[in-house]
Order: C-alpha cells, then structure tokens, then sequence
C-alpha cells in the first residue's frame, strides 16, 4: 500500500527563476524549492510503496522536467533538539529527556555526529520513525531513512563519476520497476537504468 512520504533532493544546475518555477509547482503542487547560497534543493511529498521508490520518483520527475539539472544526493533534513521540539510541538525539556532516556521507552536512536558545540543531530526520518514506533505518535510523513539515502546517494554519485567520463551507467536496484535518467544536458540520450 503506497505511503506519503518526504524527499528532499539536493540539485546542481538549476536556476530557480520564474519559468524554472512555474515548471516545478505544475508537476509537484506541494513542492518547496530552496537556494541558499547557491545549494538548490527541492522537497516534496512523494507517494510510493518503498522509500527507494519515492526517492527515484522525485529524481525522475526532476530530471525530465529539467534535463540539464544533475541531482547530487538526497538532503536528510539534520535536526537537533530544538527543532525536534519545534516540529514534534513539544519544549526542549521534554525532547532532551526523551532523548536522554529519562522520559518514555527509552532507546531514542544515536546522533548521526554533532556540530558546533556538541550539539547532537538526528535525520529527521529517523525522529519521526522512532516517536511512530516508540510513542505511537505521527509527527510526520515518513522521510527517507539514512540506509536507503546511502543507496539513492551511491547511484546518484556513480551517475556522477560515469558524467565525468562519459560512460553509460547501468544501475540494478532494489526498487520495482525499471527507472531512466538523463545522463547530461548535453547527452540527453546517454541514460542508464534502474531495474530489479
């Protein structure tokens, strides 16, 4: 049974400008385009049956709206406990006992790594993954766990690599179904696939 969930794509070459963006919220309504300093991404709700299905619908649709785009990776939405609280509508306090094991089941999952200060960082998927499982709460669509983006990422890397050289890339995923993707603007008939 297909779920919701959210994909949050990083991209090269692409210039969000009005016709760029008139383009994109015809295809994908619920999309929510970003550029800050010059990284592009694109996050949008994605109905699929897998979470390597959603990804690669997002990279498609992409890549066929906007054959000169190269998507990079998938963005995994890092978040730190004053955004857990923000976006779970809880105080601080309560996320970081959660966290810490003092309130609820226990086993909140590790950081991914800390920043700054020894502020410790989730991926979102995994937050709301762990508040679904361990607090039978829904904060939110389920977002791309960090094993499938490490997946989405190689491909979108080995893509990348064969670019540089100008092979084509034949890609056997997991996923139903087979996928295609332009290689390049400039070799729009390069393409490799993603099959079962």
């Amino acid at each position: 049974m297909p779920a919701t969930f959210n994909v949050t794509l990083v991209i090269e070459d692409l210039e969000l400008n009005d016709d760029n963006l008139d383009r994109l919220f015809d295809a994908l309504p619920d999309a929510v385009p970003a550029d800050i300093a010059g990284l592009v991404t694109v996050e949008s709700p994605v109905d699929a049956d897998t979470a390597e299905s959603a990804a690669f619908a997002l990279i498609d649709t992409i890549t066929d709206l906007f054959p000169e785009a190269l998507p990079c990776r998938l963005d995994q939405d890092l978040v730190a406990i004053p955004d857990i609280a923000s976006r779970a509508d809880r105080s601080r306090e309560s996320v970081r006992l959660l966290v810490d094991g003092k309130r609820g089941p226990g086993s909140f999952p590790p950081p991914v790594g800390t920043v700054g200060d020894g502020i410790r960082v989730w991926p979102w998927a995994v937050v709301v993954d762990w508040f679904a499982e361990a607090l039978g709460e829904e904060i939110d669509d389920p977002g791309i766990p960090p094993q499938v983006a490490s997946v989405v990422d190689a491909c979108l890397a080995a893509r990348r690599h064969r670019l540089a050289h100008r092979q084509t890339v034949v890609w056997h995923s997991g996923s139903s179904g087979a996928r295609k993707l332009p290689v390049s603007a400039a070799d729009t008939k390069s393409r490799y696939v993603l099959s079962a």
